[in-house]
């Protein structure tokens, strides 16, 4: 049985992936901070943990980029799970009689359309699930929830409205973390994360340095540094392996002007 970590309530998004990742015999174990999911990894705890790193409306999830910064934990696995929102509340509750709606920051920014067409009060939650949760437990005057239909199960709420995200092709990119890699066969990426000083051109000739490798850049995400004010750090997730030729000279270049260059993981590729 896979022991697999992940934030938030049963019900979520992370949930899901959780359940996806560990297969049938799957023991999802719930985290209530991404903190937590890396620490339960760690420390044994749990096998691997899943987590949200990026959606295709709301972008990425700065949280968990910081934590993988600070992490010796691999990335060893990335799926992406189609995300289809709705609007959870107790039973009797009509979508007229709505005035505020709770889900966790990401969601709301995922159906803002939807939000605004309907005047409603965005209430932030720790995660969709949590929301859920506590409007099944509370069930706070004139709101409801925004989470997974399968939330509404576990909750006992009932759906006011279905596909509420405003892209209809929304989706989650989720991450697995372990303590080692995985053996697989195919096509395969790489995550680096890597930092500059302050030279003009420098991040133009770090770019070059996968381009001249011939390797795609399928992702680049930028946080800021931290104890360094005004500085960033850049995550690249590259087609290749780490061990190949091509993401090995890649890596040799930049770390000629890079003053912090880490591999986060290489993993199957699955878009």
């Amino acid at each position: 049985m896979t022991r697999v970590a992940f934030m938030g309530d049963p019900g979520s998004y992370s949930h899901a992936a959780a359940l996806a990742e560990g297969g049938p015999g799957a023991e999802p174990v719930s985290c209530p901070r991404f903190a937590e999911v890396f620490s339960a990894v760690a420390q044994g705890r749990a096998d691997v943990g899943v987590v949200p790193v990026e959606n295709s409306e709301a972008g990425p999830v700065g949280e968990v980029l910081d934590l993988l910064l600070g992490s010796a934990l691999l990335v060893c696995a990335e799926r992406v799970l189609p995300i289809r929102h709705a609007l959870l509340a107790p039973a009797g509750r009509t979508l007229a009689g709505l005035r505020r709606v709770h889900s966790h920051p990401q969601a709301l920014a995922q159906c803002r359309a939807f939000i605004q067409a309907h005047g409603l009060e965005e209430v932030p939650e720790a995660d969709t699930a949590t929301a859920a949760r506590k409007m099944s437990e509370f069930r706070p005057h004139a709101s409801a929830a925004i989470a997974s239909p399968a939330a509404g199960v576990i909750y006992g709420l009932e759906v006011l409205a279905l596909g509420l995200e405003t892209n209809p092709e929304n989706a989650t990119r989720f991450l697995t973390l372990g303590t080692s890699a995985r053996p697989w066969r195919g096509a395969a990426k790489t995550l680096i994360v890597f930092g500059l000083g302050k030279h003009p051109g420098d991040l133009v000739a770090a770019l070059a340095a996968f381009g001249a490798q011939g390797l795609k850049v399928s992702h680049l995400q930028t946080r800021p540094r931290h104890r360094k004010s005004w500085e960033t750090v850049f995550f690249v997730a590259v087609e290749g392996r780490a061990d190949e030729a091509p993401v090995q000279g890649a890596l040799a270049a930049l770390s000629k002007q890079a003053d912090l260059l880490r591999v986060l993981g290489s993993y199957p590729r699955v878009d």
